[in-house]
């Protein structure tokens, strides 16, 4: 059973007047929201419990205290930690305390929605039924791109980069001294549709003759790898339009399209290519990223390590809208 852990501040130490907590914030609000996370968690059968610090420094002591008595996969810290701009050596000394005693959990953010505090990483990993090492693999699918940097105060693009890289060191599948290794998969793109598009209409023809890799239920989706960025996006934006074309006209086009029947939403399946460091395709994501982020396209992207036996559900998913 995975053990996770919520990390926050006690509520009778912190001084909700400080602008960078959310508007209406008080004691018995952030109370109510502990109560909510542990009470979501232990429903989804996980052992949930807090550990409460003062905003001092004896934080970082007490939460490596804390975590040596367990052994954790998931250690959620609360947005009233790392919200604070004033807060940031706090904050850089409790993830150091959480590196040290618990250094193959993955660390997750709660964040702040809809002026209830909820522990997003229970909301997402929710949807999974998997393995306990794969819970904790996947606890940092909250903090894409968006989430993550929306709730950071003054984010420039360089900082919103080292986020997403940052994203993807945590993860379980992608640990951080792997960061400068170069991939050699001896994979093909199309032995990547194979292994990710299990299940799904693969190297469908569409009525122009170009081919969409994998529709699932969901999704139309171009499989390619990261340095090829640009190209995807405007692949994976052709095969969802085509079958948006399929639904409204189905009697227009070769009896074969009516299999798609429903429009899909785009989506990349990306890969780190060959002789290239994580730290160079998590650039290519990035880049995708901004784009989509700028100009609202929807749109979902996987990231996946061709170098390992990884599913399309244990990838690294952003999603955009």
């Amino acid at each position: 059973m995975a053990r996770v852990v919520l990390v926050g501040f006690d509520p009778a130490a912190v001084d909700f007047s400080n602008p960078a907590l959310p508007p209406g914030m008080n004691a018995e609000k952030v109370n109510a929201g502990i109560a909510l996370a542990m009470k979501e968690m232990r429903d989804r059968g996980w052992e949930a419990d807090a550990c409460l610090v003062h905003p001092d420094e004896t934080a970082g002591p007490t939460v490596e205290r804390h975590l040596t008595a367990a052994n954790y996969a998931c250690v959620v810290i609360g947005a009233g930690v790392r919200l604070p701009p004033q807060g940031l050596r706090l904050f850089e000394a409790i993830i150091n305390a959480v590196h040290r005693a618990a250094p193959t959990a993955t660390i997750a953010f709660e964040h702040p929605a809809g002026g209830q505090r909820r522990c997003r990483c229970s909301m997402v990993v929710a949807e999974l039924k998997t393995s306990d090492h794969v819970v904790a693999n996947t606890c940092l699918r909250f903090a894409t791109y968006r989430g993550l940097v929306a709730s950071l105060p003054g984010t420039d693009t360089l900082k919103k980069s080292l986020i997403v890289g940052l994203a993807f060191a945590l993860s379980g599948t992608m640990p951080a001294h792997a960061l400068n290794r170069s991939f050699t998969p001896t994979l093909s793109e199309r032995d990547l549709v194979t292994r990710y598009c299990k299940g799904m209409i693969t190297e469908f023809v569409n009525p122009d003759l170009t081919r969409t890799d994998c529709i699932s239920p969901t999704h139309a989706i171009e499989v390619e790898f990261s340095h090829k960025w640009a190209e995807a996006i405007g692949q994976a934006l052709h095969y969802s339009l085509w079958t948006k074309e399929f639904s409204e006209f189905p009697d227009s086009f070769a009896r074969h399209s009516r299999q798609v029947g429903t429009p899909r939403r785009a989506g990349i399946i990306f890969a780190c290519g060959a002789n290239r460091s994580l730290k160079v395709c998590t650039d290519h994501i990035v880049r995708v990223s901004r784009i989509v982020e700028e100009f609202k396209i929807p749109l979902t992207i996987w990231f996946c390590d061709p170098n390992t036996d990884m599913t399309l559900a244990e990838c690294q998913p952003l999603d955009f809208n």
